[in-house]
């Protein structure tokens, strides 16, 4: 399997979180992005889900909190001069790394 050469031409600047298998990168864009670190017969990393916050926001932080089992991400907009707060829950099927291994 080879890597995930390109996921998008946005910029990719905020930190990666990895976590049980997952990827989660944000844009400076406003996206998001959760990929499967590889595809359930072990091929190459795959897209899970996509989140886009708007075209002035970049995303600014990623953490997980195993507590609440939510993904935490906050976002920020040079042009309204404000951040925002948002939660993922992790246990969404779709955020799920299949092959069990990691």
């Amino acid at each position: 399997p080879g890597p995930m050469t390109t996921l998008t031409t946005d910029p990719m600047r905020t930190a990666l979180l990895y976590r049980a298998g997952i990827i989660a990168v944000g844009t400076t864009t406003g996206k998001l992005f959760f990929v499967n670190r590889r595809t359930n017969g072990g091929g190459p990393p795959a897209l899970m889900r996509e989140y886009y916050f708007g075209a002035t926001e970049e995303v600014s932080g990623i953490a997980y909190d195993p507590n609440a089992n939510k993904y935490m991400v906050t976002t920020s907009s040079s042009t309204s001069k404000d951040g925002r707060f948002f939660t993922i829950d992790a246990s969404d099927s779709t955020l799920t790394d299949l092959d069990g291994t990691y």
